[in-house]
């Protein structure tokens, strides 16, 4: 993925490396692989 093409890219990128989040995240793909 390239931030040319989503400027709010850097900010999910740090915003998922949130421990929570990303303890979220993998949540989500868990349910979602169901």
């Amino acid at each position: 993925m390239s931030g040319a093409l989503n400027p709010s890219l850097p900010f999910l990128e740090r915003w998922i490396q949130s421990p929570s989040i990303r303890a979220l995240r993998s949540d989500l793909l868990w349910h979602s692989s169901l």
